[in-house]
């Protein structure tokens, strides 16, 4: 039976503990290993758009799943690039926009409204050349996503937007990570069910998303002025 105040990861291994009816004593860390053709192309993608190693590349993914109403999960696009615009702004960053195909629209919109050369649409033929560019970003903002989670196994500093769901079923495993919610009494409503996300607030739908603003993530990221995780 699942336990909401564990993680996925720990659920698991309690399923293969009585699948093989032994006991494990480490919980690791998810890895995601690239091989040379993945860091011969990410290499040649940094080149070719004049990214440089010493820049500060930051990561979104502003997707998620769509299945049973997940799309309500999504923090707004034009607080992504709104964010992304003030990273470019202040801090000289680089923005790159992950998603899968059926996320090009969504990251084309931000990618739009960041209008900045500074802003990156990155799309690749296979998953794991995204992933290869994804382990270069030295912050990763993202929804609760697949790719919150490859982030982790990758060992990325996560900046995770959580709305209705369990955060301590779903947080970044083992790596660095902060989450921004705004811990709503009502929150966390949504635990993995069969049925569709709904929300039952009469004030505002979604308010721990919708009312999530762009002040929240920034000073998640940076305090006084400088990245915390920075040195």
């Amino acid at each position: 039976m699942e336990n909401d105040e564990t993680h996925n990861v720990q659920t698991n291994i309690k399923l293969v503990e009585k699948l093989l009816n032994k006991k494990f004593d480490d919980e690791p860390a998810m890895e995601i290993n690239l091989a040379d053709d993945h860091k011969k192309f990410v290499a040649d993608f940094l080149k070719k758009n004049n990214i440089k190693e010493n820049d500060f590349i930051v990561g979104f993914h502003p997707g998620c799943a769509t299945l049973k109403n997940h799309i309500k999960r999504r923090w707004e696009p034009e607080k992504f690039a709104e964010l992304g615009k003030r990273l470019i702004k202040e801090k000289n960053a680089k923005i790159l926009l992950f998603g899968g195909p059926e996320e090009d629209e969504l990251k084309s919109s931000i990618n739009t409204m960041i209008d900045s050369e500074k802003s990156y649409v990155i799309k690749t033929e296979k998953l794991m050349q995204s992933i290869a560019i994804m382990k270069r970003c030295i912050v990763f903002v993202t929804n609760d996503s697949a790719l919150m989670h490859v982030a982790s196994a990758l060992g990325l500093k996560v900046i995770a937007i959580i709305g209705p769901t369990n955060q301590h079923y779903i947080h970044p495993w083992k790596t660095e990570h902060k989450i921004v919610s705004l811990n709503l009494d009502c929150a966390p409503c949504f635990f993995y069910s069969p049925k569709p996300l709904s929300c039952s607030r009469t004030d505002v739908q979604f308010k721990c998303i919708k009312e999530l603003g762009v002040e929240l993530v920034w000073n998640k990221i940076f305090q006084k002025g400088e990245m915390q995780w920075i040195g």
